[in-house]
């Protein structure tokens, strides 16, 4: 309910904001955080990442949240990713992880401890903006996202670890579909996206089983300043919710799941083409705020180029 209070307001406000002709409102939100979008006049970027994940705990499937005890579940994730434009409104992209995990847990001999380094799922899309962020006065952006994940991760029917580090994927292809609607009045934008992903049926190793997982919508919102010229600060409050896993012609019961978490993220113009960027996030480890997911805290590092004919 919080999340689509959020999305409702936003879509309001984005309807009613000033719409003066702003210098730089191209530029603002688009190497904010992660893979981002091309800046005006770019032909390309490709940018690197390195994040520490750590699992506190988990909801269940009725929403109650129970930290994780003796056992410790970390993982670094070390990512790489590039886009570029093949037209003057279309830019495609691709986004390939490697994961260290580390497990802990308790046994009847002492702790067991394991780490293993896996390749993680990998993305890829194309982006077509109707309208660009700044492109004319007076109106809210608007882009629509394509995307595919390649199931190229082990996942945990796969694993060779006891503790499961070796686990980096979920299985199967997976189809993804967002719009994004963006206004920006310096020094300030708002951003709405909606997307909606549908997983495709996959055999499992071990069991030889098909399954697949539950469609899902996520919501998210976006606000952020720029605080000074170069850097920019953006705050993300985003909910997802999937439907129940599908094992043979069966939804398994209780399997339905909800997250809602948020985000902090900073960017900074290091010189030229150079960005740097600095991101945490988390969700309050309280009842109702997941079912069925784990709360993991994330801190990410990452660095952009943008290439400039």
């Amino acid at each position: 309910m919080i999340t689509w209070r959020i999305a409702i307001a936003l879509c309001t406000l984005l309807a009613v904001l000033p719409s003066e002709a702003l210098a730089g409102a191209c530029c603002m939100s688009s190497s904010v955080y992660g893979v981002g979008r091309l800046k005006d006049w770019e032909n390309a970027a490709g940018g690197s990442s390195l994040s520490w994940l750590h699992t506190t705990g988990a909801w269940d499937q009725a929403g109650r949240y129970a930290g994780l005890g003796a056992t410790q579940s970390d993982d670094m994730r070390a990512q790489v990713w590039a886009m570029a434009r093949f037209h003057a409104r279309g830019t495609a992209w691709v986004r390939a992880p490697l994961q260290l995990g580390f497990r802990s847990a308790a046994g009847t001999s002492g702790e067991l401890r394991s780490q293993a380094l896996s390749a993680g799922d990998m993305d890829l899309g194309a982006r077509w903006a109707f309208v660009e962020v700044g492109e004319e006065a007076g109106q809210t952006a608007i882009a629509s996202s394509l995307g595919l994940t390649v199931p190229s991760g082990r996942t945990t029917a796969e694993s060779r670890d006891p503790l499961g580090a070796d686990v980096a994927g979920r299985g199967g292809f997976a189809l993804t579909l967002s719009t994004a609607l963006e206004r920006t009045w310096m020094p300030w934008f708002v951003r709405g996206t909606v997307a909606g992903s549908l997983p495709l049926p996959f055999e499992r190793e071990d069991t030889g089983v098909w399954q697949r997982f539950g469609p899902s919508v996520t919501i998210s919102g976006t606000a952020g300043r720029e605080l000074w010229s170069g850097t920019v600060l953006s705050a993300t409050l985003q909910g997802t919710w999937e439907g129940s896993l599908v094992s043979g012609a069966t939804a398994v019961p209780d399997s339905r799941a909800l997250l809602i978490n948020g985000l902090l993220a900073m960017s900074h113009q290091i010189g030229g083409e150079w960005t740097l960027q600095l991101a945490a996030s988390a969700a309050p480890p309280v009842a109702g705020w997941g079912v069925n997911r784990p709360l993991v805290v994330s801190t990410v590092l990452g660095v952009r180029y943008g290439y400039v004919p």
